[in-house]
């Protein structure tokens, strides 16, 4: 079972890549051969805050696909808990029925 996502990630706000703390990130990707079309800090920011926009969004369907599991599935309760009532006061009913005809038998 996938591990459950507490918080809605579009209410996450992206880092600043900008800021000094991201600096050794933008400093590899600059430096990695595997990334020709990075070659500054702010093609640096742009393709980090691409990939975290990216994985955001991936987690907030996640987010959504869980809570609409979730309301489905409440749903589903609310609907067995309603036929688990609706079958109990129906053998009432049938109970008072048995016990009239009892009754009216005296």
């Amino acid at each position: 079972m996938a591990e459950r996502i507490q918080i809605d990630p579009s209410k996450i706000p992206c880092p600043n890549f900008a800021s000094g703390a991201y600096a050794f990130m933008r400093d590899a990707l600059i430096a990695d051969n595997n990334n020709p079309d990075i070659t500054n800090h702010e093609e640096a920011t742009n393709r980090l805050r691409s990939e975290w926009e990216t994985e955001n969004n991936a987690r907030h369907a996640e987010y959504l696909a869980q809570v609409q599991a979730d309301e489905e599935l409440a749903a589903q309760r609310r609907r067995e808990v309603e036929e688990i009532q609706q079958q109990r006061e129906g053998e009432k009913r049938q109970r008072e029925a048995e016990t009239a005809k009892e009754a009216e038998k005296k």
